[in-house]
């Protein structure tokens, strides 16, 4: 064996998960408490977890629009992950730590990314 160690965003796997983590942190306590009086069409009270991330251009429901904002430099401008080089990341691993927000823009790419 030949092992190969990549910096973070340079290798065939993009690992996201320890930012994604850090990041849906800040968020959650940034919003916490912020909407606990409103709720929604369906009557569930709104939770930081539905609140876009900054900068964020997708709208629920279109193939279209990023996720997050380009000031995170993590995507291009369709949501899509990125390694350093700006070229579209193969391989995104622990994409779950981003949570809902991220969950909502995939669930949109059937059809784009998948059949």
């Amino acid at each position: 064996l030949d092992p190969k160690v990549y910096r973070p965003r340079e290798g065939i796997v993009n690992t996201v998960g320890v930012i994604g983590t850090k990041i849906m942190k800040s968020h959650w306590a940034t919003h916490r408490g912020q909407n606990n009086d409103k709720k929604q069409n369906d009557n569930k009270k709104t939770s930081p977890n539905d609140i876009p991330l900054a900068g964020a251009t997708h709208k629920k429901g279109s193939k279209r629009g990023s996720w997050i904002g380009p000031e995170y430099d993590f995507t291009d401008e369709n949501g899509y992950f990125v390694n350093w080089d700006g070229s579209k990341s193969p391989v995104i691993h622990q994409y779950d730590r981003w949570g809902r927000v991220y969950n909502a823009w995939l669930a949109d790419q059937e059809g784009v990314l998948w059949d």
